[in-house]
Order: structure tokens, then C-alpha cells, then sequence
């Protein structure tokens, strides 16, 4: 009489918006940020493990800008970066039915203008707009 013994690994997730690593891109472009100090890939890598964890689940990359800029050249830049994080993912293998790109420019902020234009310092407003422009993760099924 034998007794097998198997542990599962078992992630847990409900739809709805997940901590997303940060990610980050070059020049204010849409290329990930890759170089001797930085690797966004190695983020992407835990959507790659969550994925492979989970075999059911489909998740969304979502991008926001911060409102400077043109809010249409936000929208497309924010676009571009969502599907440029997709693509990597795409490319390491990652089932694209069950992955998709969304750029949500600066529709989505989560510090209101309101709040930014009555910070003290300078430094404080950018700390802002850098905790708007950001990459989220979204459960979708």
C-alpha cells in the first residue's frame, strides 16, 4: 500500500484590478526599459508566473498617463505601452487569447488634478504625476 502525495501551488484571484510590478519605458516612449539598472521584463516575468499558475485566467494590461500632454497623444502613447508589454509577454510564449493590451490614457488618474496643482513643491507634483502614470492588471475571467 503506497501513499502519493502531490502540493499544488494555488493562486487566488477574483476579476477586478491587481497589484501590477512596475514597468517602465524608455524615453517617454513605448519601448520596455531595459539596461544595465533596470529590467521590466523581470516584471512582466511574475504576469508570465501568475499565468502559468492560474491556466483559466485571462488578464488585461492597462496603461494611464498622467494629464500633461495632449489627452489624444496620451491615449495612443498609454496604448502602445500596454500592447509593447503584450507583445513581450506574446513573444515569451503567453497564450494571446489570454492576454490583452488597453491604453486608458489619462481617463483613469488616480490623484485628481485638483489635488496636484495644491501640492508645496515641485518634487511633491511629480511624485503625483509619476503615481498616475502607472500599468495596472486586470483579472478579466
Amino acid at each position: 500500500n503506497s501513499r502519493f502525495v502531490k502540493d499544488f501551488f494555488m493562486q487566488c484571484y477574483t476579476c477586478g484590478e491587481m497589484e501590477m510590478p512596475m514597468l517602465l519605458f524608455a524615453n517617454a516612449g513605448s519601448r520596455l526599459l531595459v539596461n544595465e539598472t533596470v529590467n521590466c521584463k523581470d516584471s512582466l516575468n511574475y504576469v508570465i508566473f501568475l499565468l502559468a499558475a492560474n491556466p483559466r485566467l485571462k488578464l488585461e494590461i492597462g496603461c494611464h498617463n498622467d494629464t500633461r500632454g495632449v489627452e489624444n497623444s496620451n491615449l495612443i502613447l498609454s496604448q502602445r505601452r500596454a500592447e509593447s508589454a503584450v507583445n513581450y509577454l506574446i513573444e515569451t510564449g503567453v497564450d494571446p487569447n489570454r492576454i490583452t493590451a488597453t491604453g486608458y490614457g489619462e481617463s483613469k488618474p488616480i490623484i485628481p488634478d485638483s489635488v496636484i496643482q495644491q501640492a508645496q513643491t515641485e518634487e511633491e507634483r511629480e511624485q503625483y504625476h509619476q503615481t498616475n502614470r502607472r500599468c495596472s492588471l486586470l483579472a478579466i475571467e
